[in-house]
């Protein structure tokens, strides 16, 4: 009876050795294979077995069983799925990659806010970075639009995204990406008294940067960048029209123009600044912060004209008269013909 005892005892406690070593290879065996994707992303709403097929057809899970017993266990369902962008490094077992997934860990994406012609082309680079699409994403704009009480419009809203590099979270909403760059704007505008020195130039931040994209345009050289804005601030002060040609064919909306001709400058745009005196009703493109700092800080002068510099691109001749300006102009043309620029 003893001996029977005993055997008993020994096998119920190599059972127990069994069930605990399989227990242990469910929850923590190398069932992750890190190398067939070094990171996973998990859009909003993903279920649980829709994840579950993302893992096995990527074959980052070697065994599905083994995962769907240690989800069991560690109750991990649908609820319990958090979106992102999550990092496979160091992940080996089922029970790590669960946490993971569960805690929302993710790792941070960078989202580059770059140069853009309209808002439109923003949206749709900034959608791609992101889990939203940009319906949504300009959804959201407009509703931001309606929010700001006047202060931006659907001209202007493009002015909110300050050009940069940000570290954002791929699974952010739309609402909470403009959040984000609610608080940029706010926190540029903010520093280097860049407030104050749009009061002391009589001018809204829209209009600074409205002005700040057409400089943007003008030249790609930013050591004259003060002296273009000082040129265009000399010009508004004198209620003289700004004639900037960027606008003409922001206007015209043929970006492949290299040479403004008389034809073009008679096309009717508000945007149009041969035609319409003072700035136009927004932005021609999302102006970089040199632009946006060469109209805060220009270069204090009496110049009224500027033309391009021939073969040298970006820089300008510039004049205070317009006999001045003509004959640069005609030397400018010459050269443009010279090279078969039409």
């Amino acid at each position: 009876m003893k001996k029977k005892l005993i055997i008993s005892f020994f096998i119920v406690c190599l059972l127990a050795i069994v069930a605990i070593s399989g227990l242990y290879y469910v929850v923590w065996g190398n069932n992750i294979d890190p190398s067939k994707s070094e990171t996973i992303f998990i859009p909003p709403d993903q279920d649980y077995f829709s994840l579950v097929d993302v893992l096995v057809d990527k074959g980052i899970i070697k065994n599905a069983n083994t995962f769907h017993w240690t989800s069991k266990l560690m109750t991990f369902n649908d609820t319990s799925i958090k979106a992102g962008k999550y990092s496979l490094k160091n992940i080996k077992d089922n029970r790590s990659l669960i946490q993971l997934i569960r805690s929302g860990r993710q790792t941070a994406i960078n989202v580059t806010i770059g140069s853009a012609r309209k808002l439109d082309q923003l949206v749709n680079r900034v959608s791609r970075e992101m889990a939203f699409d940009s319906v949504a994403l300009s959804e959201a704009i407009t509703e931001k639009v309606e929010a700001s009480n006047g202060y931006f419009n659907s001209q202007t809203i493009i002015n909110l995204f300050i050009p940069n590099t940000y570290e954002v979270y791929w699974s952010d909403s739309p609402a909470k990406f403009l959040k984000r760059m609610q608080k940029e704007y706010d926190s540029f505008w903010s520093k280097n008294d860049r407030e104050q020195k749009a009061k002391a130039l009589s001018l809204s931040k829209n209009e600074v940067m409205t002005l700040a994209s057409i400089v943007e345009k003008e030249t790609n050289y930013n050591p004259e960048k003060p002296r273009i804005a000082g040129v265009y601030l000399n010009r508004i002060k004198r209620d003289i029209p700004l004639q900037a040609d960027p606008t003409v064919v922001y206007s015209i909306g043929d970006f492949t123009i290299k040479r403004v001709l008389n034809k073009h400058l008679e096309f009717d745009s508000p945007y149009n600044t041969y035609m319409y005196p003072g700035l136009p009703p927004g932005p021609i493109c999302l102006a970089g912060v040199a632009s946006i700092d060469a109209v805060l800080n220009p270069e204090e002068h009496q110049y009224l004209y500027f033309c391009a510099k021939p073969g040298y691109e970006g820089q300008h001749n510039f004049a205070r008269y317009l006999s001045e300006h003509n004959k640069n102009a005609r030397t400018y043309q010459n050269w443009l013909n010279k090279e078969g620029i039409r």
